[in-house]
């Protein structure tokens, strides 16, 4: 008897999966594509550049115009040689600037502002 209830159970399994089996296209409503349309789209996203491979995310490349000379890029590096905005090292900046620091404060100064911060209420202390 159980063996008949279990093979009663596994027919009425498998015969509920076997009505899903090709009704993929009808919950979308689509019709089935024969393989030389697959191939034609396939062909048309390739041309497009709308496959991704891998990693790479498609990315439109901007088109910049014409090109420059080579006279034309050596002389921008003569003239950014001559205002000094080539890198000499690596850590510093074209352009390298000085920080104007002004004329310092004697302790007494910060003191006194740190007083007055203290009565206006604009000296705040962040505690742990």
């Amino acid at each position: 008897m159980k063996a008949q209830t279990a093979l009663i159970g596994f027919v009425i399994l498998a015969s509920s999966s076997l009505c899903w089996a090709g009704s993929s296209n009808q919950t979308t409503g689509g019709q089935s594509l024969t393989r030389e349309q697959v191939r034609a789209e396939l062909e048309e996203a390739r041309r497009q550049g709308l496959l991704m491979e891998g990693d790479v995310y498609p990315v439109e490349i901007p088109k910049t115009g014409r090109s420059k000379t080579r006279a034309e890029v050596l002389q921008e590096l003569q003239e950014a040689r001559e205002q000094g905005l080539l890198y000499l090292h690596e850590g510093e900046y074209p352009g390298k600037f000085q920080r104007d620091t002004g004329p310092g404060k004697t302790r007494a100064e910060v003191l006194r502002e740190l007083e007055q911060a203290r009565q206006d209420g604009t000296y705040v202390v962040n505690e742990p």
